[in-house]
């Protein structure tokens, strides 16, 4: 307790194990000292609460759990219906673990704003091209890559990009992370699905349209921002009907 006169502490906790059998107890501690009062014959004082409240943070503890168990849940069954609704374009990565491999980055990466996503695009057509795309395929890599990086700088809060090549799988990378709030969960089957819907301060704009125009989008959504990776190869993958025919 400080030293001055009138000092006070306020729902301060500490952990203690007292030996008893009960193991460590979570104690909220409040204190108040009273000077001396002369005049009315009134000698300092200090008061001092202690209040259990292992039961409380436990409890707490346990809902959080909860929570994150019926996210997690949830989220591994929006990610099926996600899967089956894009013929499997879209991996929706519920950790930044779950993302692919990078491939070779072609240099550092790159602050996006907007008079850099000319450079940006720029790059991505160079490179699509050199790995044997047509100029078709060109095109729609170079549009989903200026739609998701101009996503993240116009309602993302910005963000950075990195191209990634692999010339010997003839495949391209480009990873898209901004700085927004990210995607509610509740909100991602609109946000990827639904043309021009965004939540607000999200990358969601426009996902529908990147889906369209490359082979595989890899997306992964938190509170600390949106981390979107879109794949494209020279050749076009096989469509999911021909996947299902026998060899």
């Amino acid at each position: 307790l400080p030293t001055a006169p009138t000092a006070v502490i306020e729902n301060a906790e500490l952990m203690h194990d007292f030996g008893d059998g009960a193991g460590v107890r979570t104690l909220r501690i409040n204190a108040r000292r009273f000077h001396a009062d002369p005049t009315k014959n009134r000698p300092a004082r200090t008061f001092i609460t202690f209040e259990d409240v292992s039961a409380l943070r436990q409890a707490q503890a346990e809902a959080v759990r909860l929570r994150e168990n019926v996210e997690r849940d949830c989220g591994g069954l929006l990610r099926s219906v996600l899967a089956a609704a894009t013929e499997n374009k879209l991996a929706l990565c519920l950790t930044p673990d779950e993302l692919p491999r990078r491939t070779v980055a072609t240099g550092e990466p790159m602050a996006l704003s907007l008079p850099m996503l000319r450079d940006l695009r720029q790059t991505v057509r160079y490179y699509a091209a050199k790995i044997g795309n047509t100029p078709d395929r060109v095109n729609d890599f170079e549009n989903a890559v200026g739609e998701a990086a101009m996503n993240a700088v116009v309602h993302g809060g910005g963000g950075t990009g990195l191209l990634c090549v692999s010339e010997a799988q003839n495949e391209m990378q480009v990873w898209i992370a901004d700085n927004g709030g990210g995607i509610p969960l509740q909100e991602l089957p609109r946000a990827l699905l639904e043309k021009g819907y965004s939540s607000k301060g999200t990358m969601g704009q426009g996902l529908k349209i990147i889906l369209q125009t490359t082979d595989k989008v890899y997306l992964a959504s938190s509170e600390s921002g949106t981390t979107i990776v879109l794949e494209q190869q020279a050749e076009p993958p096989l469509p999911a009907w021909m996947l299902n025919l026998d060899s």
